[in-house]
């Protein structure tokens, strides 16, 4: 989708460009949803193998996203917010390149989004309607504090939902009624990390907070509502960890250096 964004010629008329990109995407974005459900039914067939499930069924695809965001919306609807990206940005004094650019990552965006999307609500399917399989858990990629907060060990219900961000990586980790493999999880992680890591990821609050033990994981973590999309997950801004802890910067930066 990137790739086709890119042919957009910036020398000539946009509109029509855009507006062969919206239906061109549309078409692209609908056949990789079509492949990833796929790709996740197998996978979680050979999960469930690997777990000790013998000779697990085949269960029908869900029907419900392909072509679809998953509120429900036409991918090409949803895709032509980034031809008004372009245009607002245009309109707003930006020379065609940065506009342009606006666009290339909102198409990123969507088409990583979705696709994840997509593989998690094939994945949720296959969730409910396995018989051998009683929940899943977080599962994270390391790059996040919120998301490796989430990633807790603890069990989720099939049908219980996923509040990832955008560009988030996290999936679902399907537990099995004999649920053999053990991993490491986004706690154990963030607990093993030195502290320029913490630092890196959590941000200097964050990080000498939890070090000095006056938040949790759980306290990174707020959910933020839209009016025209999911709730999301993601990481609570310095001021709220201070909030919730109790101190100030000034507090914890002085406990710090008599640490030191």
């Amino acid at each position: 989708m990137v790739e086709r964004f890119n042919s957009v010629d910036p020398d000539a008329q946009l509109g029509p460009q855009l507006r062969a990109f919206t239906k061109a995407a549309a078409r692209i974005l609908t056949a990789s949803q079509e492949q990833v459900a796929e790709d996740t039914r197998d996978y979680f067939r050979d999960l469930a193998q690997r777990e000790g499930v013998k000779r697990p069924p085949r269960t029908p695809l869900a029907s419900d996203n392909a072509g679809r965001t998953i509120d429900g919306r036409a991918l090409e609807e949803a895709l032509r917010t980034i031809p008004a990206k372009v245009l607002l940005a245009l309109k707003s004094g930006r020379k065609v390149p940065e506009a342009l650019a606006y666009g290339r990552f909102a198409v990123a965006r969507m088409a990583q989004t979705e696709i994840m999307d997509t593989a998690r609500i094939e994945l949720d399917h296959q969730m409910v309607e396995s018989p051998d399989c009683r929940g899943w858990r977080w599962r994270s990629r390391g790059t996040c504090g919120a998301c490796l907060a989430l990633d807790d060990g603890s069990a989720r219900e099939p049908g219980e939902t996923m509040e990832a961000h955008p560009f988030c990586e996290c999936v679902q980790d399907p537990m099995f009624r004999s649920d053999r493999l053990v991993r490491p999880t986004g706690h154990d992680k963030l607990y093993q990390l030195d502290d320029e890591e913490q630092t890196r990821l959590l941000g200097f609050v964050g990080a000498t907070l939890l070090r000095q033990g006056k938040i949790s994981p759980a306290d990174l973590v707020v959910t933020q509502t839209h009016e025209t999309w999911r709730p999301v997950v993601t990481m609570a801004a310095a001021a709220t960890l201070l909030d919730r802890a109790g101190v100030s910067e000034e507090e914890i930066r002085a406990e710090a250096g008599a640490r030191a």
